[in-house]
């Protein structure tokens, strides 16, 4: 056989024969014929909503007496705000660590730690950079959508009225934005806010009744048509 062309799969690609037509299709021809299908991008443009990067508000909410009682309650301790908060703020990315590590583990410790310390994962003991999407961005992606979800067999206009956020992780303006999109010319998408304190006199025990409450009204909202 002669050979007409040749290469390898990129991040993200693919290719597709149909074994009764021998018909070969490369990546760029399988998405353009999925991306015809529909008027995917009118769709979006009028039925979605995007929630861009803002500006964190410049004004404190806690002095530093306050901000550093709070930081040692959490469990943050110097070590934690040196090597990482303060490197990931002026660097703008994810901090680069070895996978191999040899801390004592959270449990033994006398003193509190934050939740991520009392999960350990084994995996091979390599040093490699980490992937996220300052990096990787061609690959993948923090972006997620709130809203929702059509089934992906029913496809139609009904599924692009999502809003779509860059990242999960949200200040209080972007909070604010995603509120705003309650209001009847601005979407009108359903919302319901739940809250996740329980009271300290309920004890350890209170933690999991809470977490059920909360669950049980999640389920509830859903039910009644909320969205968000």
């Amino acid at each position: 056989a002669d050979i007409v062309q040749k290469g390898r799969l990129g991040p993200g690609q693919m290719i597709n024969v149909d074994l009764k037509s021998g018909e070969f299709k490369d990546n760029i021809k399988i998405k353009s014929e999925i991306a015809s299908r529909h008027p995917y991008g009118e769709w979006l443009a009028k039925g979605r909503k995007d929630v861009d990067k803002l500006a964190f508000s410049e004004e404190r909410l806690y002095d530093d007496a306050t901000a550093t009682f709070a930081q040692g309650t959490f469990g943050w301790g110097l070590e934690d705000i040196g090597m990482q908060i303060q490197d990931m703020a002026g660097s703008g990315k994810e901090t680069t660590y070895s996978m191999g590590d040899d801390a004592p583990i959270a449990v033994l410790s006398e003193r509190p730690h934050t939740p991520y310390n009392y999960l350990k994962q084994r995996f091979a003991q390599v040093t490699n950079p980490p992937i996220d999407p300052l990096r990787e961005g061609v690959v993948m992606s923090v972006a997620m959508t709130l809203g929702k979800k059509e089934s992906i067999y029913q496809v139609s206009e009904k599924g692009a009225r999502l809003i779509h956020l860059k990242s999960p992780v949200l200040n209080d303006a972007e909070m604010e934005r995603i509120a705003s999109f309650a209001e009847p010319e601005n979407g009108a998408f359903k919302q319901s806010t739940i809250s996740t304190r329980y009271a300290l006199a309920d004890g350890p025990e209170g933690i999991k009744k809470a977490i059920d409450a909360i669950c049980d009204k999640a389920v509830e909202d859903v039910r009644n048509g909320v969205e968000v």
